[in-house]
């Protein structure tokens, strides 16, 4: 995680851009509380995009999965799951980058990126070697 010292004590914050733009003050009208609004509107905005981007793509997967023709049935359901996993994900926000440095990646990171697709990997190459052996080759005088 990347961190910001303070020039007016050694603590750390978490926050780049929010300790950036705390020690702001841009033609004595722009105060440090406007900047730290608008990166917090831009991370709220940021975020909202982001979420909304990849539900919609999980219900347009799952109705493609599924072979349904209206995803909307959908949307519901993994509403639900998704509200029922954010909720008591982390508490606060260094609980948050604690489960983000030291137990995603060997929980999720390593069995999506890693394991799963070399499976997959592993899976298309014995069926297609299978159907590769099982083809006939037909004795013209084009292949001789």
């Amino acid at each position: 995680m990347l961190n910001i010292t303070s020039n007016k004590s050694n603590t750390l914050s978490p926050f780049m851009s929010c300790s950036f733009i705390s020690s702001a003050n841009t033609l004595n009208f722009l105060t440090k509380y406007l900047y730290l609004f608008t990166n917090a509107f831009a991370l709220i905005i940021g975020g909202f995009f982001k979420i909304g981007l990849l539900f919609y793509a999980t219900v347009l997967g799952l109705s493609h999965v599924f072979k349904l023709k209206n995803p909307s049935p959908l949307v519901f359901p993994i509403g639900l799951v998704v509200l029922s996993y954010s909720l008591p994900l982390a508490p606060n926000y260094y609980e948050h980058v604690y489960e983000e440095l030291k137990i995603v990646p060997f929980t999720l990171h390593l069995p999506f990126q890693i394991i799963i697709p070399a499976l997959l990997l592993l899976i298309a190459f014995l069926r297609n070697r299978k159907k590769v052996q099982s083809v006939p080759v037909e004795n013209t005088a084009e292949n001789s």
